[in-house]
């Protein structure tokens, strides 16, 4: 009777110590993990580094992106750090990244947002692109008309373009004598400030009229193509990755920018160069 008791204790003790072993080994196999996916999101090609942990020491490991696998690797210890490229012919939305352990065969999934591809031909440039420049250069070409049609009521042309003559002549004598230290050229020189200082004010009276009249940019911009492109993006500026400049302007993914930028950057381009052809040329 003792005899088959003690048996009968020693297989209970052997089995429980059994039991525990398994359960051990199961609860150790916490699975792989992927501590972080940097960056989480990005376009077709992007670099995308994967750091994490898989359960077997020294053990292979897969990452899958999607169904393809990218990364084919063993773990040094049980640390993973690897790279991969974010492969072709994805479309924008969010896919699966996979770590498997292949000896544990357990898996770690993350998600990565493939973003729309920047512009890469003429043909696919927001059509906002276009229109808004269009609207640049007409309200640049008005303001430049009516800035000459100005100059010509109040000054006279011939003598506008007269007097813009004379005064670069004078700009230019007067830099050469200062660099030459011609003390006799300035003091001549310096006798017919007071007749340039009038012809800058007289040139100055269309350009005073036509500072209310400029305001027209302003008008178009705040109450027009804003309300009408609000923060869609309308262009695309090439080499300005998510940049922002002095907190200011502020380009997206891609260079991308909406009006509230393009606008005035093509009115200042636009603006420049209609003054230029109707050789309107800014007083000094």
């Amino acid at each position: 009777m003792n005899r088959r008791a003690s048996t009968l204790i020693i297989s209970v003790l052997l089995s429980s110590m059994l039991l525990c072993i398994a359960v051990a080994s199961v609860l150790g196999q916490s699975g792989p993990t992927i501590q972080s996916v940097t960056p989480a999101s990005g376009a077709v090609g992007t670099q995308v580094n994967i750091q994490g942990s898989i359960d077997t020491v020294n053990g292979s490991y897969l990452i899958h992106f999607a169904n393809q696998i990218v990364v084919d690797s063993a773990a040094n210890n049980t640390i993973v750090n690897s790279n991969f490229t974010v492969p072709t012919g994805f479309a924008a939305g969010d896919y699966n990244i996979t770590l498997t352990d292949v000896i544990a065969n357990l898996t770690a999934t993350k998600t990565f947002t493939v973003t729309a591809v920047a512009p890469s031909a003429f043909a696919v440039i927001p059509i906002s692109t276009f229109a808004i420049m269009g609207v640049a250069i007409g309200v640049a070409l008005l303001n430049s008309g009516i800035n000459r049609l100005l100059v010509s009521h109040f000054v006279g042309w011939n003598e506008y373009k007269s007097m813009q003559k004379e005064m670069a002549e004078w700009r230019s004598q007067q830099m050469a004598a200062v660099r030459a230290n011609d003390k006799k050229q300035l003091e001549k020189l310096k006798k017919k400030e007071s007749q340039i200082m009038n012809m800058q004010k007289q040139m100055a009276k269309p350009q005073m009229i036509l500072f209310g009249i400029s305001f027209v940019y302003i008008i178009v911009w705040i109450f027009v193509l804003t309300p009408t492109f609000g923060a869609t993006t309308v262009a695309y500026f090439p080499g300005f990755e998510n940049v922002n400049l002095a907190n200011f302007i502020v380009f997206r993914e891609h260079g991308a920018m909406g009006v509230f930028y393009w606008y005035p950057i093509c009115s200042i381009l636009f603006g420049t160069l209609a003054s230029r052809i109707m050789g309107i040329l800014p007083i000094d």
